[in-house]
């Protein structure tokens, strides 16, 4: 079955095309914001994300401002994801630190993860409910490699949509954002691992 075929003038298809060709309008592509914080075995209780701006060419995190979005640029975030990053696993103890972190390790409390956006708290989310975007995953017996990851693969948190099926929270320029991640007493694990955090929406950036 062939799809609606629908006309455009040069000029609306000007002003649609991404990347746009009229300097100073605005143009809108997917995009992933992320950051990677480290928790360090037996010491991390709070995590902060996003207070940085990028110095390692995007390995680390691709904020281009340090806890905001440069003037003019807007973000939509649809789905916030979390990765946990670790060495190469090798045996039953990777997966046991993945659980540790997610379900954390007081009995009757679990940590949780909060969005802050210009000083007021949204998305507060336990964090064992917030997939992943994969990674290996595997087995566990006492004589073969094992591979872990967090136990969910591709498909994200939604962080709320509107009544017109918009993204409820539309991150401004200049507005002061972060994800913070607590829990209740701090976890050992085999080694210090990476969490990184990731919101994948839509960016809108200025046309140069």
């Amino acid at each position: 079955m062939h799809g609606l075929v629908i006309p455009h003038t040069m000029e609306e298809l000007s002003s649609i095309g991404t990347p746009g060709a009229v300097k100073g309008n605005m143009e809108a592509l997917e995009y992933e914001l992320y950051d990677t914080q480290p928790y360090v075995t037996t010491v991390t209780q709070n995590l902060t994300f996003f207070t940085a701006a990028d110095v390692n060419n995007g390995f680390v995190t691709n904020m281009k401002a340090a806890g905001q979005l440069p003037n003019p640029d807007f973000f939509a975030p649809r789905v916030v994801t979390l990765d946990v990053i670790t060495a190469e696993p090798g045996d039953f103890a990777r997966l046991r630190d993945i659980y540790a972190l997610l379900y954390g390790t007081t009995a009757g409390q679990s940590p949780f993860m909060e969005f802050l956006y210009s000083g007021k708290p949204y998305c507060h989310f336990s964090l064992a409910t917030v997939p992943a975007a994969g990674g290996p995953t595997g087995f566990s017996t006492r004589t073969a490699v094992e591979y872990g990851n967090n136990g969910f693969i591709g498909k994200g948190r939604c962080m709320g949509i509107g009544p017109d099926g918009d993204p409820s929270i539309l991150i401004l320029p200049l507005q002061a954002f972060s994800w913070q991640i607590r829990w209740p007493a701090a976890v050992a694990l085999t080694a210090t691992v990476a969490l990184k955090l990731a919101m994948h929406g839509t960016y809108y950036r200025q046309i140069r």
